[in-house]
C-alpha cells in the first residue's frame, strides 16, 4: 500500500512539471473516506477509513477514524469478531462483500447522536453503500475512499 501511494506521489511530482499538470496532479490524488448523513440532519464528515480483519471476515469503518463524540461521525461493524456484537444481539454473520446486512451494530452522531442496530448495505465496488438504523433515528450515504484490504 505505501509503495503505491509512494508511486503515485511520485508521478504526480513528474507531472507538475509540465502544463496543465494542476489538474493531473488532482485527479490522482486518492479519494478521501466520507459519510453524508441525510437524518437526523443532512451534513457530511470528511476522513475516515474502511478495514478488514486478517480472515476477511470483520468489516469495520469509521468516519472520521478517531470521533469526536460530540461532533458527526459514524462507525460500523459488519461480521463474527465485532466487539460486543453478542451482548447487543448484532448479526455476527461473517462479512462477504457487496450485500445487505441487517442487524449491524453502529454508533453515530449526525446532528444528535445514535446507537444500536441498523442496516447496512456494502455496494459492488466493496468501498461504498449506505447505511440506516432500524428505529429511523439516523440514514445515509458511506464511501471509504478506497476499498478496504
Amino acid at each position: 500500500m505505501m509503495r503505491a501511494l509512494n508511486a503515485t506521489a511520485a508521478l504526480v511530482v513528474a507531472m507538475t512539471a509540465g502544463a496543465g499538470a494542476a489538474s493531473i496532479a488532482i485527479a490522482l490524488q486518492p479519494r478521501q473516506a466520507m459519510v453524508k448523513f441525510v437524518k437526523p440532519t443532512e451534513q457530511s464528515v470528511v476522513g475516515g477509513g474502511c478495514r478488514l480483519n486478517e480472515k476477511k471476515t470483520t468489516f469495520g469503518a469509521a468516519f472520521p477514524s478517531t470521533p469526536d463524540m460530540k461532533k458527526p461521525y459514524l462507525a460500523f461493524s459488519i461480521g463474527p469478531d465485532t466487539l460486543m456484537a453478542k451482548e447487543s444481539h448484532a448479526s455476527m454473520a461473517p462479512y462477504h462483500g457487496a450485500a445487505t446486512y441487517t442487524d449491524v451494530l453502529m454508533s453515530g452522531n449526525g446532528g444528535s447522536a445514535f446507537a444500536g442496530l441498523g442496516t447496512v448495505k456494502v455496494s459492488a465496488d466493496g468501498k461504498s453503500g449506505s447505511f440506516a438504523m432500524n428505529d429511523g433515528s439516523a440514514s445515509g450515504t458511506w464511501d471509504c475512499g478506497v476499498a478496504p484490504q
